[in-house]
């Protein structure tokens, strides 16, 4: 890791360490801030890419015998990772923000 990566990577962990806020009140700073520290692009405005591939808020459909339900990722990459925030932040002991990776299950949702 060179310097600036490094730089980069201090100043996401500095800003976020300890940090308490909320899921909604945080998560899109908090990723939106993760893409910078990792040197990857941030995801463009909802809507503005047909499919929202990578997108804060992507709707799911999930089907079950009974009804259709929207409900949402708070952060999600097409074939890559999808998240739903339960509180940002990093922990004293150097934990990223919890299931930041999660794998996708498209068993019983629509992506």
């Amino acid at each position: 890791m060179n310097a600036a990566e490094s730089k980069r990577v201090e100043d996401f962990l500095t800003k976020w360490l300890g940090s308490e806020g909320n899921e909604r009140a945080n998560y899109q700073t908090f990723f939106g801030d993760l893409c910078v520290a990792l040197n990857v692009p941030a995801p463009p405005p909802k809507g503005s890419e047909e499919g929202d591939r990578y997108c804060f808020d992507k709707n799911i459909k999930f089907f079950s015998e009974k009804a259709e339900t929207t409900r949402f990722a708070d952060f999600y990459k097409e074939s890559h990772f999808y998240d739903v925030c339960r509180g940002c932040g990093i922990t004293q002991g150097g934990g990223v923000y919890q299931g930041i990776a999660r794998s996708m299950d498209t068993q019983s949702a629509h992506i």
